[in-house]
């Protein structure tokens, strides 16, 4: 595969993929009594008693899928008041990001209903400014070709990178975390500007899900990178310090 000057073979992406896949189970929701929460929430986001009952039955991986499969629609062709509301659910309620939302209604406004083209042209224009919030919304607007690219999808696959010898490197959102914030020094790249954004990273999920027989959706890698990314960047520190 070439993006943007990433080269990775098969046989790299296998064993990538080995390497992130340390199997640690995503940590959310984090109870019974959470998913039912958020379902409630979710239901009344978007006008939808069913939901509720349709997600509290559901194991963490189909519960996130099904998350963004019902809100998606609700996104991408509501008015646009009703899509802002829902872009600030998904990024200060659902995620966790409470800083800046006010930027959240001019996204809204750039995207118009979503079309590639509009997204395109808007990715190109962020970079990856503010990447974390932005593309938790493209997540749910169109979660077969978009995913969530944060602190920990980007040091989980930088630590692959370094692992597999390519001196590429993603872009690192700054992190709260302890061990993010260590590990994030010894994984810029040494030739300055060999690094990605958002359009590589969902080029290179993409092929992970291909070439691994993951299926269309690149949820299962996204969610696989997060829930892995504290392991797999302490075990990295512990080598280096030991090394």
């Amino acid at each position: 595969m070439t993006e943007g000057g990433l080269m990775l073979s098969n046989s790299n992406i296998l064993e990538l993929w080995r390497y992130v896949n340390q199997g640690s189970d995503f940590p959310w929701p984090r109870s019974q009594k959470s998913k039912e929460r958020l379902a409630q929430s979710i239901s009344l986001l978007i006008s939808d008693d069913a939901a509720v009952s349709a997600l509290s039955v559901l194991d963490k991986n189909a519960f996130n899928l099904k998350i963004r499969e019902l809100i998606s629609p609700k996104l991408r062709e509501g008015k646009s008041d009703q899509s802002t509301h829902i872009a600030n659910w998904i990024v200060r309620d659902w995620g966790g990001i409470n800083n800046g939302n006010g930027a959240i209604s001019g996204w809204v406004d750039q995207l118009r209903n979503f079309e590639h083209e509009n997204i395109d042209e808007f990715v190109k224009e962020m970079g990856v400014n503010r990447v974390s919030s932005w593309s938790k919304i493209l997540a749910f607007s169109d979660p077969v070709n978009h995913a969530i690219y944060d602190a920990r999808t980007a040091v989980a696959l930088n630590c692959a990178l370094e692992h597999l010898g390519v001196d590429c490197r993603f872009s690192m959102p700054v992190s709260r975390n302890r061990t993010m914030i260590a590990v994030r020094s010894m994984l810029l790249p040494q030739i300055r500007g060999n690094e990605r954004g958002y359009t590589a990273y969902i080029d290179l999920l993409k092929a992970i899900s291909k070439t691994c027989d993951l299926g269309d959706n690149i949820l299962k890698v996204e969610m696989t990178l997060f829930a892995n990314a504290p392991l797999i960047a302490e075990r990295f520190v512990q080598a280096r310090q030991e090394g």
